[in-house]
């Protein structure tokens, strides 16, 4: 998404209401590969089938995977992945608050 990161939540709105909530999708965006993970329960459901989204679910888009990357392209999606770790721990540390 263009602003990744926390966005305020209101019942019943859908999975594509929040994404645009959080700047939209890029160009980068696999939804195909996109899930949510549920705050209860802590399972993981593709988002094409997660149906109704919960205050404390998290939305994982997906970036389109670029063939033949390298070592920078390994090495951008190490960060990605740390970074989404670490956002996906503020997010559960701010909601424990």
């Amino acid at each position: 998404v263009a602003l990744p990161g926390l966005v305020s939540f209101a019942d019943r709105l859908s999975s594509s209401d929040l994404i645009d909530r959080a700047g939209g999708l890029t160009a980068w965006a696999d939804l195909s590969r996109s899930y949510v993970n549920r705050r209860v329960g802590g399972n993981s459901t593709p988002l094409s089938s997660a149906g109704r989204i919960y205050d404390g679910d998290i939305i994982y888009v997906a970036r389109k995977v670029k063939k033949g990357g390298g070592f920078l392209g390994t090495l951008r999606d190490v960060s990605l992945l740390g970074a989404g770790i670490a956002l996906s721990a503020l997010a559960i540390d701010q909601l424990a608050k």
